[in-house]
């Protein structure tokens, strides 16, 4: 009597795929087996039941509210009688008549548990086909190392499932918690590239969302080191998109797929970070192998992680904050308002460390950046500071909202963080290039200050401006950002000799800051990393947390002397002669 492989399909209104799937199943070569379908549905309304029935399936059923997706696959293993039991998705369809030779051949290899490729058809995204390349390579591991695993298109042995069974409580990645029990028991977990199977994800971007976040929180249990934190977020995001860019513009697809990845991968990651939570142990190694987005070697940015992590460990917390912070909050209290902070360029890498600390000081923060936010602030307003600057309608809708926001509290204080940074010599520079340059940088901080100067009066409030050393040391190509600094420098220093005792006007400039996107560029060149910090007294970069507890100073009232200040924050390297000879 031949061996039986079951070919287990969870399915809730499959019915788009579903025929093709099945038909696709029964033209599988399959000499030395024989082949049963189940079907597990939990509530079709569509018809979906009518189609499996009439391909011979074997239904049965779980209520939705009973519904997991391990409990589903529990059902239906308990239900089927083979003694090899395969997984598949009702949106996945086998690429050729092998794919169930080739896992069950796979299995017979030494291995328990088993997975095969999965390979983008022509309705997927972009970056979701970048991840396929990632997790679901050319050449299969038999065995493999380590224990990730699919049910998307997966088989294990029978024996195996009824020892160890899958996870009914989890809210995904129930794979990947069977198959770490079985590594951790001495058994092996293949991959088999020769199984593939198209899986199709033809889901809205908020879909996409909800799957990595409820993957995330499954992930919370099986690897509880792992935690997505706000700069991780911003991190990955940026490094997703940076890489999905160049991949797509090597392939000639750029302007085609580029709002499809800048969505997919905020999607992602967000996701990731909503489904991880805020409060939990970080493991740098743990999340770059699990979220990177095919980078192989971040190891030039480990060092920075390290340090930041100190730095959010060593900074002071609320009961331990300045005295004339603490004292200007109390007053707050008192008079039932709150002190609000507005900062610019909330979305990147020294934009969210400014936030995260400004919060953690007992500030109430509002955001804005040109897209939507990514730090989870109660309080965002999405705006471009070139649109705002070139139309007087923005301009008001911004200051509005902002203000709306506000209501009858306190704006503490104006962070003009925002910037652009466009490089080109003299002879190719372009003066719209010049000019947008000069409106964000400098234009839009002037504007800012203007329209909440009442505010910031009534509350005695502080404008920080955030510089750059290109300021005073510049370099070739820097022409329109170190314009836009040196004259940010004027700015600052004019506004608080006009704003006198009212309102307090500051400046950082820094140096190098090792955020997100300056790391990335020193991903496949680690000794430009390394010459860039021995050129620093110190022998490092700077950390965004570093400039964000300057911030934090500049606008509490143990600063409440300082105006026209600017603080050269860069290291050491402004005072140091380069000298070649």
């Amino acid at each position: 009597m031949q061996p039986l492989v079951s070919v287990v399909i969870r399915s809730l209104n499959e019915d788009r795929h579903l025929e093709e799937l099945l038909v696709s199943i029964r033209d599988q070569s399959t000499p030395d087996f024989g082949v049963e379908v189940v079907l597990v549905d939990s509530g079709s309304t569509d018809s979906t039941l009518s189609i499996a029935e009439e391909y011979g399936c074997r239904i049965t059923h779980i209520e939705k509210s009973e519904f997991t997706f391990g409990r589903a696959l529990n059902v239906g293993c308990e239900f089927a009688q083979g003694d090899t039991l395969v997984f598949v998705s009702g949106h996945c369809m086998p690429c050729d008549e092998n794919w169930l030779a080739g896992l069950q051949d796979a299995l017979s290899r030494g291995c328990a548990y088993v997975y095969g490729r999965q390979v983008a058809r022509d309705t997927t995204k972009f970056s979701e086909n970048q991840i396929f390349k990632k997790y679901f390579p050319a050449e299969s591991r038999i065995p493999q190392v380590g224990f990730f695993c699919n049910n998307a298109n997966a088989a294990i042995q029978r024996e195996f499932w009824e020892r160890y069974r899958f996870n009914e409580e989890l809210s995904g990645c129930e794979d990947m918690y069977l198959a770490r029990a079985l590594i951790e028991d001495g058994h092996s977990i293949g991959y088999c590239a020769e199984s593939p199977v198209y899986h199709i994800h033809d889901e809205p971007w908020r879909s996409v969302l909800n799957r990595y976040e409820r993957e995330a929180i499954a992930l919370r249990k099986i690897m509880p080191e792992v935690h997505v934190s706000k700069y991780d977020l911003v991190s990955f995001v940026t490094v997703g998109i940076l890489k999905d860019f160049r991949a797509a513009a090597n392939q000639g697809v750029f302007w085609r797929e580029a709002k499809s990845i800048v969505a997919f991968r905020f999607a992602q990651y967000y996701g990731a970070y909503k489904g991880h939570g805020l409060h939990r142990q970080i493991s740098q190694e743990a999340k770059t192998r699990y979220f990177y987005p095919r980078v192989s070697n971040m190891n030039v940015s480990h060092r920075y992680r390290d340090l930041m992590e100190k730095a959010e460990a060593a900074g002071p917390k609320k009961s331990e904050q300045w005295p004339g912070l603490q004292q200007a909050n109390e007053y707050s209290d008192r008079k039932g308002n709150m002190n609000y902070v507005l900062v610019t360029g909330s979305n990147g890498g020294i934009g969210t460390a400014i936030v995260e600390v400004l919060a953690d000081k007992g500030f109430a923060v509002i955001g804005s950046d040109v897209g939507p936010d990514v730090n989870g602030l109660e309080s965002y307003v999405e705006c471009s500071l070139s649109e705002l600057v070139d139309y007087s309608s923005v301009r008001e809708k911004f200051a509005g909202d902002v203000l709306a926001l506000i209501g009858e509290n306190r704006l503490a204080a104006l962070v003009n963080n925002a910037a652009v940074l466009t490089t080109a010599s003299a002879s190719e520079l372009k003066l719209d290039d010049l000019r947008k340059t000069m409106n964000v940088n400098v234009i839009a901080a002037f504007a800012l200050a203007q329209d909440f100067l009442s505010a910031l009066k009534k509350a005695k409030g502080t404008v920080v401006n955030i510089g750059s050393i290109h300021a005073k040391l510049t370099k070739p190509a820097f022409i329109s950002y170190a314009t836009s600094k040196a004259a940010l420098r004027g700015l600052t220093q004019s506004l608080a000799v006009d704003c006198g005792e009212d309102i307090r006007v500051n400046m950082i400039e820094p140096a190098a800051i090792a955020t997100p996107m300056l790391l990335e560029g020193f991903v496949d060149n680690p000794k430009a990393l390394e010459g860039l910090e021995k050129y620093h007294p110190v022998g490092r970069l700077g950390l965004p947390v570093e400039v964000a507890e300057l911030v934090a100073y500049l606008v509490s009232d143990a600063s409440s002397f300082m105006t026209g200040s600017v603080i050269e924050f860069n290291g050491g390297i402004g005072s140091r002669l380069h000298d070649p000879v």
